[in-house]
Order: C-alpha cells, then structure tokens, then sequence
C-alpha cells in the first residue's frame, strides 16, 4: 500500500516536533567564567569558583577540576545542573590545602563542558610553596673526592662531603659510632676511624625559601682488607696460559684425526683380503 503524500507530512512532522527539544539544546550558547586567584601560599585551601550561563533552557553535564604539574592527579567528579535561560548558575570547587610537604606549581582550573555542548574553560595560577632542598651526602677516601667508598680500614681517614643544588646552605650533621656515642660535626668533614662497626651519619639541610630536609646514610670500618690472591685479567700470564690451551687442544684434535684415518684404512684392508679380487667371491667347499 503506498504511502500518501499528506500522511509522509504528517509523519515528518510527528518526528520534527520530538526533535526540536534536543535540537534547540544542541544549538544552545553557554558561556563560563572562571574566578581564581592568582597565587596560594602554605595554609591556603585551593578552590575556585566558577559561572555558567545559558541562552535557553537546557540540562548540562561538566566536570570543575585542577591540575598541578607537581602534585597529584585529581579526582574528576561528573556534575549535572538544570539551567535556566539567561539565569547564572555559580559553583565552588574545592582541592586541598597548600601544605610544608608540597613543592611550589603551576596549576590550572578547568570545568569541561561535555553536554549539551562540549566546551573547556581553563585559567592558570601558581602555588608558592618551598621547594625541597636537594643534596646527596658522599664518603670518600680522598680530599678532594676522587674514590668514593662506604667500606674503610680502621685508622684510615674517613671524607664527609655533600653536593647540593641550593648555594650555601647551612648543613647541621650528627654522627652515631659504632658504640653509640654521638659527634656533631661540620662537613666537608675529615673522621678519623677509630672504631670497626657501622657508622650512621645524620644531615639536616636548611635554606630561607627551600624545604628543611634530612638525609641519612651509613658507612662501615673493618680491621683489614681481606687477602684475596688474584691475577690480573687480561695480563701476560693470561694470554700464556691462553695460549698453551689452544696449542694442547689443536695436538689433540689433530692426533684424534690421525689415528682415526689409520683405523679407517686398517679397517679397508681387512674387508678386501675376505672378499678377494674385485667381482668374484671367495669358493665355497662342497659337503
């Protein structure tokens, strides 16, 4: 049965009209703005706020959040408003609160538009935190530091040395002997070992504008090097007894082949005598 041509009308127009709605929130203009400040110090709670705005009612799905190229990743929270034509909808978005541990930044606050448009609105701003101080404590057996080590022979002077990437900071040190007592000292440091055991060693580092830090290591002082007798690899010894294995081993193979070609031949010799001239087979006697 063929379809009329009012009734394909009437059918278009059924479907246009359960369209429009979504249609109109498709083409719907919905503009945010962002207010955040421009910088947080220690004790401050992250947060911003945040105004959307539509031209027509609608229903909107977005996402507020911060990122911060030092800390950590944040928890994205879907979120959903009705709005209301030309009616603000004002939100707050709260993070955490700057603390001593954290390292200063540079974030942004997004709210990320996904419905019934997709849209990202984003604005920087900065954490002023103290940045950590960074620095490695090193022992050595020369001064200035040209053989590192953690293992020293009682009596044996022991170098306490640091590098940083702070210029001059102050440096507290505090080292536990092997008994127990302990020693303050100043490094760059020379010690005397005076006693076998283990050693802790304690550095607080400290500057205006960087994170106090500590770093703690351990070194050990034995009696004696242990008396390990070895050779040099790769030394003129080495190479002579290389050198007499391969000889031995090539006398060898060649005398496994030799005697292998005697046999062989000793073997061929053998077979013919049985055998007798070539096509013909020795008699064989009558009973």
């Amino acid at each position: 049965m063929k379809m009329t041509k009012r009734r394909k009308i009437v059918i278009i127009g059924f479907f246009l009209v359960l369209l429009l709605p979504s249609m109109a929130e498709s083409l719907a203009n919905i503009n945010c703005t962002i207010y955040v400040d421009d910088s947080f110090d220690i004790g401050d709670e992250i947060t911003f706020s945040y105004t959307i705005i539509a031209d027509s009612d609608t229903e909107i799905t977005y996402y507020p959040y911060i990122y911060c190229t030092n800390l950590h990743v944040p928890l994205i929270e879907e979120k959903s408003s009705s709005m209301e034509k030309n009616e603000p909808y004002t939100g707050v978005f709260s993070d955490n609160f700057v603390e001593e541990y954290m390292d200063s930044s540079i974030c942004t606050a997004y709210v990320k538009i996904t419905s019934p448009v997709q849209k990202t609105i984003s604005k920087q701003f900065t954490i002023n935190a103290q940045t950590a101080i960074g620095f490695d404590i090193i022992t050595c057996k020369t001064s200035p530091c040209t053989r590192k080590s953690k293992i020293f022979i009682l009596g044996e002077d022991i170098h306490i040395e640091y590098v940083t990437d702070a210029e001059n900071p102050s440096i507290e040190a505090m080292l536990i002997l092997p008994d127990g007592t302990t020693k303050q000292i100043d490094i760059p440091a020379t010690v005397k070992s005076e006693q076998t055991g283990t050693y802790e060693l304690s550095v607080t580092a400290s500057k205006k504008g960087y994170r106090t830090m500590t770093e703690n290591t351990q070194f050990g002082v034995i009696e004696s090097e242990a008396d390990i007798p070895y050779s040099e690899i790769g030394g003129e010894d080495d190479v002579l007894n290389f050198d007499y294995m391969f000889l031995s081993a090539a006398v060898i193979a060649l005398l496994a082949v030799v005697i292998g070609v005697f046999l062989y031949r000793k073997r061929s010799r053998t077979v013919k005598n049985k055998v007798g001239p070539a096509g013909f087979e020795p008699a064989i006697s009558a009973v």
